[in-house]
């Protein structure tokens, strides 16, 4: 992986996550996203701060699952597509 340029290093970073075509990984809890997030864009050089919005249909979601990612700071978003 490529490292921020000097110029990004301190910017805010927003990360959009689309937790129904990429949920959580097998054997990771919800509570560590947030964090693993963030160390990985450490290790790019991104250090400064970071926002991550989770968007998808929230009532396919455990309420166990909500509740530990709006925990760590993660905001979720309902988004309902209505298939024709």
């Amino acid at each position: 992986m490529e490292m921020a340029e000097a110029k990004f290093e301190e910017a805010a970073t927003w990360v959009c996550w689309d937790i129904e075509n990429c949920p959580i990984p097998n054997g990771c809890k919800a509570e560590e996203i947030s964090q693993k997030i963030s160390s990985a864009l450490s290790k790019l050089n991104y250090r400064g701060p970071i926002s991550i919005s989770a968007y998808g249909n929230m009532n396919h979601i455990p309420p166990s699952v909500k509740k530990a990612l709006s925990s760590t700071g993660v905001v979720l978003n309902h988004v309902h597509v209505n298939s024709s």
